[in-house]
């Protein structure tokens, strides 16, 4: 995605301000030409809408090539960064020749597909350069029997001419942005597939409260959900956790034990049944309200750049140093965090 706005952000800033000079002169140089004669600029009636339709053709076949490019490139920057990331497990596991063996594939698609669609890409300035040569020709020629009719003169043809080569410069020079437009066209699309998605379901509009927890009793009622419509992975479960009690959800993976928590934070919401905390149904209350209720590790745990201390009080405004340590030393890490170099003021890089 980020080579992506990249890719959009060089459009902008270089192509569409080329695009406004290519206007302004076009229309200059043609409001000149029908000054000097109408019958000649008659032949940019032919010229203008063959290379229009040759520009179409062509880009709407190298499209799907620029979409296969961005892609490809995508694909490739996510395994460069995820093996980089990895790379302690990667070592780990002596899976570094085969590492760079599926790099140098993904590598090797990337490449084609960016050879392949630049090639066709710039076909576009070609095919219209030479239909600006060819408007060229036919003006020397109408130009020069209109000569020997006594309808223009020398010079008048001599100037119609540098207006059409003005004319047509920027014409061919729009062609060469266009084919680059494709690419940022392709880029496009990708980032708006990612802002298409759909966002959580936003609080009932009526009735929505503020869950103040106090027992801690949670129940799930009959609940039935699937990730994707028509493939529930979790059917007609009903479970109850009392208040006070310590319950563990075990069971191979992919059994459900992190869906069921992803229903209970409302990351996602249940197909059907009711999940009740403290005898309230969670859609009956606000997101922020049920989350401030819980106190959650995930299983994959994710460090920011900071100290330990800031670490260990995120998600707790008014959490104090003596929290923070009382808590640490409930979780056995007191002992551990005191013999880091600074302690609780220790440094951790991201991740």
């Amino acid at each position: 995605i980020s080579y992506d706005i990249d890719t959009i952000n060089g459009s902008l800033s270089h192509d569409a301000v080329q695009m406004m000079t290519t206007v302004i002169t076009v229309v200059g140089a043609l409001s000149m030409m029908v000054r000097i004669s109408r019958q000649l600029v008659l032949v940019f009636a032919f010229t203008v809408p063959l290379s229009i339709f040759m520009t179409r053709q062509i880009t709407r076949r190298t499209r799907p090539l620029f979409r296969v490019r961005s892609a490809s490139l995508g694909e490739l920057n996510g395994y460069a960064e995820e093996m980089v990331t990895g790379k302690e497990t990667l070592a780990a596991y002596c899976r570094e020749e085969s590492t760079i063996r599926t790099f140098e594939e993904k590598n090797g698609e990337a490449t084609k597909a960016g050879y392949r669609a630049d090639y066709y890409g710039n076909i576009v300035g070609s095919c219209v350069n030479f239909v600006n040569n060819l408007s060229l020709t036919l003006i020397s020629v109408f130009g020069a029997l209109l000569y020997l009719g006594g309808f223009l003169t020398v010079g008048h043809i001599s100037s119609f001419v540098l207006y059409s080569r003005k004319f047509s410069g920027p014409i061919n020079e729009f062609a060469n942005i266009i084919g680059e437009l494709q690419s940022s066209l392709a880029a496009a699309e990708r980032i708006f597939l990612l802002l298409d998605e759909r966002a959580e379901t936003a609080d009932e509009a009526q009735g929505v409260e503020v869950l103040d927890c106090r027992k801690g009793e949670v129940d799930f009622e009959q609940i039935t959900f699937g990730y994707e419509p028509g493939r529930p992975v979790i059917r007609d479960l009903s479970l109850k956790a009392p208040s006070g009690a310590l319950v563990a959800i075990v069971g191979p993976t992919g059994a459900g034990k992190t869906t069921l928590i992803n229903l209970l934070m409302r990351f996602y919401d249940a197909n059907q049944g009711r999940l009740l905390v403290d005898g309230r149904p969670v859609k009956s209350v606000s997101r922020a309200s049920l989350r401030a209720n819980f106190a959650m590790v995930l299983q994959d745990s994710w460090l920011f750049n900071g100290t330990v201390y800031e670490n260990l009080a995120y998600g707790s405004k008014n959490a104090t140093r003596a929290d923070v340590k009382r808590a640490a030393q409930m979780a056995m890490a007191d002992e551990f965090i005191e013999k880091l170099p600074q302690g609780y003021d220790t440094v951790l890089t991201e991740d």
